[in-house]
């Protein structure tokens, strides 16, 4: 993971993921997808006074994570089923209007910039001739860094959403509005921060699986992201509002469909 540029630029966005993979097919855009595999980890564990633990063990039975990714055919892997891969990313998101509606809707999903085969541990620290076949702990890890443009908890849910406005890096990526959350049970929660400022974080992914409204065989993956840690690294100079505030609503309790990318509750 090269993260130097992340101390340098205004915002940020990357990802990282190590896993299985274990279906491709194409999206509801019509992107190239693979859906990663990554075993569950348990993630790091709090102690009595809230104080989290590193290292630990995974605990019995821990939920494993399923990423929906986009590729594209500049990616120089031949990405196959059951291929452990290693990732890194950005994150799309953006709302806009459905006309046919009326109502905002929201997209938001993984994009690979680069996909590699993942390195057993022995070849990396003693050569070719140990080929090994352990690559390593599976993981995911999502940085960010951005303007807080919005930021909205609906009354009697213990979760806090926020939108973070990410400036395009390059003529072909746009700015993106990326949607986190996180609960009040969570430290994150004691970070006093207002909408304008500057926020970096760390965040991992939660996922779950429903079959689509309208195709009974179609598996839907949503993705979501959840803070781990957060700080405001610059404090807004004036007044800022969200250009959607209020436009595109509440995305639903607990997550925001990537692949089909439209917000089925609107904010009361």
């Amino acid at each position: 993971m090269d993260l130097g540029e992340a101390r340098t630029k205004d915002t940020y966005n990357r990802f990282f993921a190590r896993g299985r993979i274990i279906g491709i097919g194409m999206d509801d855009y019509g992107h190239k997808r693979f859906v990663l595999y990554i075993r569950g980890t348990g993630g790091p564990r709090a102690s009595k006074n809230g104080e989290e633990k590193e290292n630990v063990k995974p605990a019995p039975g821990a939920r494993p994570v399923y990423l929906s990714i986009a590729f594209g055919n500049n990616t120089p892997y031949n990405v196959r089923i059951s291929d452990i891969v290693e990732v890194e990313g950005h994150m799309v998101a953006y709302p806009y209007k459905n006309e046919a509606v009326d109502k905002w809707g929201f997209i938001q999903y993984l994009k690979a910039d680069s996909i590699t085969p993942a390195v057993p541990e022995l070849t990396k620290v003693f050569g070719e001739e140990a080929a090994g076949f352990s690559t390593g702990r599976h993981y995911s890890r999502f940085y960010l860094k951005g303007v807080v443009i919005d930021k909205y908890k609906k009354e009697g849910s213990i979760w806090h959403k926020l939108t973070i406005r990410v400036d395009g890096d390059s003529e072909d990526r746009r700015a993106n509005h990326i949607r986190a959350q996180y609960s009040d049970r969570m430290r994150v929660n004691d970070v006093q921060y207002e909408k304008g400022d500057t926020v970096a974080l760390i965040g991992t992914f939660s996922y779950s699986r429903k079959v689509a409204k309208h195709d009974d065989a179609r598996i839907v993956y949503f993705e979501n992201v959840i803070v781990d840690d957060m700080a405001v690294v610059k404090k807004k100079e004036k007044a800022q509002e969200s250009p959607f505030a209020g436009g595109f609503g509440d995305f639903g309790e607990d997550e925001v469909s990537v692949s089909e990318g439209l917000a089925e509750k609107k904010r009361e």
